[in-house]
């Protein structure tokens, strides 16, 4: 499979702008937040591959959902088999 370009940039952009409010935000672990950030830049299409595999399947239940005709609390009807008489 093959990341989609469009998603990528969109989770670096998100990955940098997190480490950058992290840096800001917590300044004694600054020396942490740098050496973990090539591995998660490095996670980018791994990542957006799981997010946009995640939203897919979202998508597919709320389809799923709609199409069925048993509503909730509903239970199925039993059929019995009746024996076949012979004449």
């Amino acid at each position: 499979m093959k990341c989609s370009m469009k998603t990528m940039l969109k989770v670096g952009f998100g990955v940098l702008l997190s480490l950058g409010a992290l840096y800001l935000a917590f300044p004694a672990f600054r020396e942490v937040l740098l050496a973990i950030a090539p591995f998660l830049l490095f996670l980018i299409c791994p990542l957006s591959m799981f997010l946009m595999m995640k939203g897919m399947s979202s998508q597919d239940h709320k389809t799923t959902g709609q199409t069925t005709s048993a509503r909730p609390g509903d239970t199925p009807k039993r059929v019995v088999d009746e024996p076949i008489e012979s004449n």
